[in-house]
């Protein structure tokens, strides 16, 4: 059970990840932030990780010199 008890099955913002990161392609914090309705992607991947997901995070520089995290799902969890 995750830090907060968020379960995928009553949880809309895992629910929106979950959906995203199926296509196990990279998927940017960005692209989580507006996709999921979240502030803080890196929690939102820790709670579905919690739920039995393996996921992945890359991060890389921006040219604009930020730094920029890419998340991909190796392994759904079992819902």
């Amino acid at each position: 059970m995750s830090r907060h008890g968020a379960k995928i099955g009553t949880s809309p913002r895992l629910q929106s990840l979950l959906a995203l990161l199926r296509d196990e392609k990279r998927h940017s914090s960005m692209e989580i932030i507006e996709a999921c309705n979240t502030v803080n992607p890196a929690t939102t991947v820790a709670d579905l990780r919690d739920n039995g997901a393996e996921i992945t995070c890359e991060r890389e520089k921006a040219e604009s010199g930020a730094t920029v995290a890419y998340y991909t799902m190796t392994k759904g969890p079992a819902v």
